[in-house]
């Protein structure tokens, strides 16, 4: 089994409403990748996915804005 070494060659920051229920609600970049609107469409996809622990307040589930930074990388 070949290893591949990976390079993190950028971070896109998402900005994500989670909902109570840990859902992703409202998803938008904050920092894009240099890549074009193709990889950036498919971050935003890709986290649209994701489930999360929403945030809690007095010990109640609450929905929260979150910001994510998503690693680019390439093979070396």
């Amino acid at each position: 089994v070949a290893l591949v070494h990976m390079t993190v060659v950028m971070e896109v920051i998402v900005r994500v409403i989670v909902t109570q229920a840990g859902q992703p609600h409202m998803v938008n970049l904050l920092r894009k990748s240099k890549a074009g609107a193709s990889l950036d469409n498919a971050i935003v996809a890709a986290v649209k996915q994701w489930t999360f622990v929403p945030a809690r307040k007095r010990g109640e589930a609450v929905s929260c804005w979150f910001h994510v930074g998503v690693p680019v990388s390439r093979a070396n």
